[in-house]
């Protein structure tokens, strides 16, 4: 079957040409969505090209072949009769169920963009191919949705993709301010995992595969089975010394640091600032362990622990305003889980119903800009 994306200029077939050590299977479900990826790497690193995943992906994650039906190369620019254009190379037959959104690879395309888009920004070469493409496959009628890979099942906690691909598929130029989630505490593995491919040390959340081996000391990693749960930090494994707790901090000075190890000596990964409310897993000595292998400070009065922080009213922008403590336990929690609610200033105005209803539709669950008991459980559980 001819494809309207096989005509594109930049496109540069490899899919009997790069690494691989067998074939994906055929897919059982027709594509429904396209699943948009950036790569970490830096756009202009050697190993920033379908080629490098391939060899990636085959070597060290034991795949089949790249994880993606296409990869963009920003360093390999060609010269279209359209203008300059980013290298689009067309990696596996589009029936080919590959390995990159875990148990949705079924349904869901792979598309990578080479580049760490944390730091870098899309160039225009770039950004035409992305449109171009995406535009080639709505035509050919492959998939009906386009999302990141971080709004799969299961992926929240990713930073990926950073780029806003719906303002880049329309042709412009803003990069999104992508949500920095708190990671989760435990994870069930997804089609195609191995410690290496769930391991996110290139990201803000700094988990390793060693982390990894540590918090699960009963798991073989060799013999991961897709619906295993794992602990995906220390959460919910044993500190060595520490006292485990179920609660949250309330950040009280205007910074404060998040570290590695429970010492104050020890390397800082990050910083909260005033009014952040973060989940608190165990205490040793004067500091509080909050996920993610980080610590911070247990100290007034720096921070205030809640052992719980219970639902009293229905949330919703009214006249008037509503204001309390509870609205800003809301903007304090949500500011953590990367959406923007403004000043965590206890009153529920616009901005902080933006960033509710923008949290609500990251959990797939009623999306209405409104704090009921659902949404308040899911943030506070």
């Amino acid at each position: 079957m001819a494809y309207q994306f096989e005509n594109l200029p930049q496109l540069s077939d490899q899919r009997k040409t790069l690494p691989r050590k067998g074939l994906y299977s055929k897919r059982t479900r027709v594509i429904t969505d396209r699943a948009w990826h950036h790569s970490l790497t830096k756009k202009d690193l050697a190993g920033s090209t379908a080629a490098g995943f391939a060899r990636y992906h085959v070597e060290s994650l034991g795949w089949p072949g790249v994880g993606y039906t296409f990869v963009i190369e920003p360093q390999n620019v060609v010269n279209t009769s359209n203008g300059r254009r980013a290298r689009i190379v067309y990696c596996h037959d589009i029936d080919r169920r590959t390995y990159h959104v875990g148990n949705s690879n079924q349904f869901a395309l792979g598309i990578c963009v080479a580049g760490d888009y944390r730091t870098e920004e899309l160039d225009d070469y770039t950004i035409m191919s992305i449109a171009e493409l995406q535009q080639a496959l709505v035509d050919d009628r492959i998939g009906q949705v386009d999302k990141s890979h971080h709004e799969f099942p299961g992926y929240s906690w990713k930073q990926c993709c950073r780029f806003d691909y719906q303002n880049v598929i329309n042709i412009t130029t803003n990069i999104s301010t992508f949500p920095k989630n708190e990671v989760p505490s435990t994870y069930m593995i997804q089609e195609g995992d191995t410690y290496w491919s769930i391991a996110h040390k290139e990201s803000a959340a700094g988990v390793t595969v060693d982390d990894l081996r540590r918090a699960n000391p009963n798991v073989d990693p060799t013999q991961l089975r897709v619906g295993q749960v794992i602990n995906f930090n220390l959460s919910e494994a044993d500190v060595k010394g520490s006292k485990k707790i179920n609660g949250f901090v309330e950040v009280l000075s205007s910074t404060l640091n998040r570290r590695k190890e429970p010492s104050f000596t020890s390397t800082v990964t990050g910083q909260l600032t005033r009014g952040m409310i973060v989940k608190v897993y165990a205490k040793q000595g004067q500091l509080f362990h909050i996920g993610s292998l980080d610590w911070c400070s247990a100290n007034a009065p720096y921070v205030k622990y809640h052992q719980a922080i219970h639902y009293r009213r229905l949330l919703r922008v009214g006249s008037p305003l509503l204001r309390g403590d509870d609205v800003r336990y809301v903007q304090g929690r949500i500011k953590v889980l990367g959406f923007d609610p403004g000043s965590i200033d206890g009153i529920y105005g616009n901005r902080t119903r933006s960033a509710v209803t923008m949290y609500q539709q990251s959990q797939r669950i009623q999306v209405d800009g409104i704090v009921g008991q659902q949404t308040w459980g899911r943030l506070f559980d």
